[in-house]
């Protein structure tokens, strides 16, 4: 894979005025767009909002009100976990306001900052697919803590991805222009027999 430069990324990533609000060309090499940031945060502010509404709801509470008997050390200790990611979370997601206001800070800066804040080992610099390890604390971590006690938040209002796939849009431009080309299907035949030939068998 041809590595790519801090240089040639800073090309790639066209800014694009829309009215007062930054955007971003769909960026394939790690960065994500605003439109895919503001996506991340409605879907852990439901997932919050859904465990937090929990003890609202008399029925859901029982296991909650339950397991507090039985153990009140782990709830208390649980508690404490999960007011800390919270925290965490708010001070991430309360950068958002940066990029409408002053355009001080990238939508990747903010994503980084946001998933770490849910996922402690998560690296802000790192890949937008990095497979970072769970921690304690984490909020997959304490929803399934949570689980494990009967205790089942209902998630069915949590916002589903609409920003368009970069890859997918990437891939069907590359495609429409190649196809532009005269004698496409040529083309191909050559470039298929071409490597065939160098291959080494």
């Amino acid at each position: 894979m041809t590595r790519v430069t801090e240089g040639r990324k800073s090309r790639i990533q066209t800014k694009v005025r829309r009215g007062d609000t930054l955007r971003r060309v769909p960026d394939l090499f790690r960065n994500p767009t605003l439109a895919e940031l503001d996506e991340l945060i409605a879907a852990k502010d439901a997932t919050i909002l859904a465990v937090n509404a929990i003890e609202a709801d008399p029925e859901k509470a029982k296991p909650l009100v339950a397991w507090r008997t039985r153990a009140p050390a782990e709830v208390a200790a649980w508690l404490a976990e999960w007011d800390a990611m919270r925290a965490r979370y708010n001070a991430a997601r309360a950068l958002r306001v940066h990029v409408a206001a002053s355009l001080a800070l990238p939508p990747e800066v903010i994503w980084g900052r946001v998933m770490q804040s849910i996922r402690q080992a998560w690296d802000p610099a790192g890949s937008l697919r990095q497979a970072a390890p769970e921690s304690p604390g984490d909020l997959v971590d304490l929803v399934r803590r949570l689980n494990a006690q009967g205790v089942s938040p209902d998630f069915s209002q949590i916002p589903q991805p609409v920003a368009p796939d970069s890859e997918l849009l990437l891939f069907n431009a590359a495609d429409a222009f190649l196809r532009s080309i005269p004698n496409f299907g040529t083309v191909i035949a050559l470039l298929g027999l071409l490597f065939v030939a160098s291959r080494k068998w």
